[in-house]
């Protein structure tokens, strides 16, 4: 919805609270209470119904909001358990802390001290073929 759409809406919506209010304290048609009554008991089903409807609405977005994250997510790499810092095991440290284990690419820091080898960034990529002798070069000047 665009600004001014969303704008037009605010509108409209406090135009017709101004107009319920005033109906409501006003009484400008002078309705006999017999009518009031059962106006009232209409608006009362009415509003229930707004309002299942709005919880329905807000199920819906809940769920498409949860889905959403989920497959924004780090995809699962093979061979790489993914756990979550919740549900990972605890492992007793040598100065007995605690620290968790974690599934995937993580390094622990916990009280200073590191849980194995310690590689900032390393990627790897396939050697390029070594030169044959069937290239009618041997020479190593290319």
């Amino acid at each position: 919805m665009g600004r001014w759409a969303t704008i037009a809406a605010i509108v409209v919506l406090a135009g017709l609270l101004a107009v319920g209010l005033v109906g409501f304290f006003a009484d400008p048609l002078h309705l006999p209470p017999q009518v009031l009554d059962v106006l009232d008991q209409r608006a009362s089903v009415v509003s229930m119904f707004i309002g299942a409807a709005g919880l329905v609405v807000a199920v819906v977005a809940l769920l498409l909001q949860v889905r959403a994250e989920s497959a924004a997510a780090a995809p699962d790499v093979p061979g790489v358990p993914q756990t979550s810092p919740a549900e990972s095991p605890l492992q007793r440290t040598a100065s007995g802390g605690e620290r968790r284990t974690y599934g995937g690419d993580h390094i622990e820091f916990h009280h200073n001290t590191f849980g194995g080898t310690v590689v900032g960034k390393q990627v790897t990529r396939p050697t390029p073929p070594a030169p044959s002798s069937m290239d009618g070069d041997s020479d190593d000047r290319g």
